[in-house]
């Protein structure tokens, strides 16, 4: 059991420095179609037993990027996802997919909020002290949920619509890559 444990580490730590050594950046999140279609996303046959919440899922998902972040380089974005909206549906703001979409985005919203609160607390306590022990991150939230929800109800015309729902389109995915340049601004 101990041989196959350092196994896995040794596969892991192989997989994050390849990562670091590869790439400058990567952006991660969760896909909507866990909002959606929950049961397609949890396992093979459609297998709902599981000992995690969502909730811990999601935190779990989040303490990994963070981990990965901190060993190296490596620029991590997270990016919220946006809220499974269609003209039909935005009159109908109170319907499972919109709220759950929301809630795992309230989720990570508050968790980096929550990692912001304590990077600021170690900041005050290290200028406190002779020692400086401030944990820095390269893992930061992409709120690309927040910033196409206000876009994509309205008008008919004014509607961001995709493909097929819940997919985006042109202008949602514009909006995507605005974001994603104007962060690389800032980060490179």
């Amino acid at each position: 059991h101990n041989n196959n444990h350092n196994n896995k580490f040794h596969h892991h730590r192989n997989f994050t420095d390849q990562l670091s050594h590869e790439y400058d950046l990567i952006i991660v999140g969760l896909g909507i179609w866990e909002v959606v279609r929950r049961g397609d996303c949890q396992g093979r046959g459609g297998s709902t037993t599981t000992t995690t919440t969502q909730h811990e899922r999601v935190v779990r998902a989040l303490e990994s990027m963070q981990r990965l972040a901190s060993q190296s380089t490596l620029k991590i974005l997270w990016k919220t996802m946006a809220s499974p909206m269609s003209h039909r549906m935005a009159a109908k703001r109170g319907n499972a997919s919109w709220y759950q979409a929301e809630t795992i985005n309230g989720w990570i919203r508050d968790w980096f909020q929550q990692q912001q609160q304590q990077r600021q607390r170690q900041r005050q306590n290290s200028t406190k002290t002779t020692t400086t022990t401030t944990t820095t991150t390269n893992l930061y939230l992409l709120d690309w949920g927040r910033q196409v929800l206000p876009r994509s109800v309205g008008t008919l015309d004014a509607t961001l619509e995709g493909d097929m729902f819940p997919h985006w389109g042109v202008e949602a995915r514009l909006l995507l890559t605005q974001m994603v340049t104007h962060a690389i601004q800032l980060l490179f």
